[in-house]
């Protein structure tokens, strides 16, 4: 649903309590009430906790290595990544959730803002919140919280505080205003959407250490002393609309990277072939949905020698005769790099591929010598392929250069994912009755 140029008279932002593990427990009921934690790529980190594992005390982000003896003393339970099962249920979530609104912004994977222009004058705010949480937690089986306000930063933070009301919604202009205030005082700076802990830091030598304390100041002081964005924070906490209705666009991206660290050490050219060619798809795909093509392809390998304190990054750089997102000229030119930058006797951790020098599709001139209609059937087939992907998986249809015959022999350590329950028919549980 697109966003209108008018800023909403009332926002929502919904958010998904502990986005991945809720996913989880969605398909595993016997995690319920139990602590849990999920791993990043390769087991690395923890980037998910249960509110049993936050008090548990694992950290967010911390290495997994120095966290597993506390794991296994509190039987806490341990899961790899599981993108597959998370990145359908956030698009089941937002497609839900942008039917209750006139406009809607996804922010994050588990995030969105919604909009009205304005609410129905039978509806409150409040009760509007309330019937979306319901719908929503019916359909998917997630929990959420959300906060409503005027402005995107009181939203924010009304969804913050909805969290630790038995009902989960939190409409800022229905609270009192004492009630209101009392949230402001308690509220830290460094909780505040878009401040964080280095800008907290400067605003606590200045003896500004909650929401309260920034609310006071006045929005041009702050400007000079800090920066303009922290004055329109000033601005929205008082209830002035500055962000709008959604984001304001982003610079054209100049640049697009695709990687990923190997489970274990990989010599063999045809593994190091099959890891480039799978992330130059994923990257060819993001460019065709950005509306652009790249003039530049790059691709690196990353090696640590025996005793070195940090890794070895190796890079072949071409350029392209003219502007192109076709999934085939971008794997052919990455398995030319690779084959001049492969040495048999090193043993890589990494991979990675690299599209520069973006353009806006159909920029740039067309190359002399080649056949008429070919730039329309590259873009006829990638179109047909992204159709495949979008409605069965990225596994439905590919490339052969890119390993879907066979299982990469560079797989990724996830030693402990559930199944993808929602995008993979053999994952789906068989009852027997």
């Amino acid at each position: 649903m697109s966003s209108t140029a008018s800023s909403p008279s009332l926002l929502a932002l919904i958010d998904v309590n502990n986005f991945y593990v809720s996913c989880e427990r969605l398909f595993d009921p016997a995690l319920a009430r139990r602590p849990v934690v999920v791993l990043s790529n390769n087991d690395g980190c923890i980037v998910a906790r249960s509110d049993e594992a936050k008090a548990l005390g694992f950290p967010m982000g911390a290495p997994w290595f120095r966290w597993r003896a506390l794991a296994r003393r509190s039987r806490t339970v341990v899961l790899s990544s599981n993108y597959e099962l998370y990145g359908d249920m956030s698009r089941r979530i937002m497609r839900l959730a942008a039917d209750f609104a006139d406009d809607q912004d996804i922010y994050s994977i588990d995030e969105c803002f919604l909009g009205w222009h304005p609410l129905p004058s039978d509806r409150t705010a409040g009760v509007t919140g309330r019937e979306i949480r319901a719908c929503l937690e019916r359909w998917t089986g997630l929990p959420v919280k959300i906060g409503l306000a005027g402005t995107r930063t009181l939203a924010k933070l009304a969804a913050h505080w909805a969290k630790t009301r038995p009902g989960a919604v939190v409409a800022w202009a229905e609270l009192p205003p004492d009630e209101q205030a009392g949230i402001l005082r308690r509220t830290p700076a460094a909780a505040l959407w878009g401040i964080g802990p280095n800008r907290a830091r400067r605003l606590g030598l200045d003896g500004i250490l909650s929401a309260a304390d920034l609310v006071r100041c006045n929005p041009g002081w702050i400007a000079d002393r800090f920066d303009r964005p922290l004055a329109q924070t000033v601005h929205e906490l008082r209830g002035t609309p500055i962000f709008g209705g959604s984001r304001p666009s982003p610079p054209a991206r100049q640049s697009m990277l695709s990687s990923r660290s190997f489970g274990t050490p990989v010599t063999d050219f045809a593994a190091l072939a099959d890891s480039l060619c799978i992330y130059m798809g994923r990257a060819a795909d993001r460019l065709r949905r950005a509306g652009a093509s790249a003039l530049t392809v790059g691709v690196w390998l990353e090696t640590r020698h025996r005793g070195a304190s940090c890794a070895e990054r190796r890079w072949r750089v071409q350029g392209l005769p003219r502007p192109t997102s076709d999934s085939r000229s971008l794997i052919t030119t990455a398995l030319a790099l690779l084959a001049s930058l492969h040495e048999p006797a090193l043993r890589y951790t990494k991979s990675g591929v690299y599209l520069g020098d973006l353009v806006p599709d159909g920029a740039g001139s067309g190359n002399l010598f080649e056949p008429p209609g070919a730039t329309g059937r590259e873009d006829r087939l990638s179109r047909l392929i992204d159709e495949v992907h979008r409605r069965f998986g990225p596994h439905g249809l590919g490339y052969g250069a890119a390993g879907l015959a066979h299982p990469p022999a560079f797989s990724h350590k996830r030693d402990f994912r559930s199944p993808a329950y929602t995008t993979d028919w053999h994952h789906l549980p068989i009852v027997h009755a």
